[in-house]
């Protein structure tokens, strides 16, 4: 087996895909390491293009234990994922000038868009959710946040940790806030901080999103006994 597939999918990876056939290989490796791979390199990287994994340069992903990257997703170069994360349908993750680092436990989801800037890469911590629509732009969120549907958060800015940047917020270049806050607006403000529940419920949306994503896989084995 080609070193970058083993680094990618031995034991390392679950990657949902729209193709049957190879599907089963994986779902199949993962859990009793009876399948082989025999690839030569060049069927190698289309078997990854078909997944939507591309390498940048000498930069290819590198993606933990049971995550997901679902079909129509893009996850491309500088990208470290960490385990039990999930990115979601038609999301784009583009490692070409800078990092991108995600934490264990943490999903990007539908259509959402990750992307740096030449003097700064992401930082997603853990046991964060990204939603729908969201714009991350060479900035760090920290462990526990919720990032709303539609909210872009710009070059530069820190979102403290288990706070909520709430749906359609925009955060601008270089902003920084503080732990456990509610920020909304556009420019985004401090609107209070959250409340124990709130702050609860943070990490409660990212362990709800592991359970979908292995939900998924196991739906998919099941498909395609």
């Amino acid at each position: 087996m080609p070193a970058r597939f083993k680094c990618l999918c031995t034991k390392n990876v679950s990657v949902l895909t729209g193709k049957r056939d190879w599907a089963l290989y994986i779902m199949r490796f993962e859990t009793s390491h009876r399948v082989k791979f025999v690839l030569r390199e060049g069927f190698f990287c289309k078997f990854m293009a078909m997944k939507g994994i591309y390498s940048y340069g000498d930069q290819t992903p590198r993606i933990g234990q049971r995550s997901m990257v679902a079909p129509g997703a893009r996850v491309i170069g500088n990208v470290q994922i960490g385990n039990d994360c999930s990115i979601f349908y038609n999301a784009v993750l583009r490692g070409d000038i800078n990092s991108i680092v995600i934490g264990d436990n943490s999903n990007i989801q539908d259509n959402a868009t990750v992307h740096l800037a030449y003097d700064r890469g992401v930082v997603i911590g853990k046991n964060v959710t990204v939603g729908h629509n969201a714009v991350i732009h060479a900035c760090t969120i920290e462990d526990g946040c919720i990032v709303g549907m539609g909210a872009i958060v710009m070059d530069g800015a820190v979102i403290g940790h288990n706070s909520i940047v709430g749906a359609g917020a925009l955060v601008t270049s270089g902003k920084q806030f503080p732990p456990c806050s509610l920020i909304t607006g556009s420019p985004a403000r401090v609107a209070r901080p959250l409340t124990e529940a709130e702050i609860a419920g943070t990490n409660e949306s990212a362990a709800k999103y592991v359970k979908v994503k292995d939900q998924i896989l196991r739906n998919l084995g099941r498909e395609i006994q």
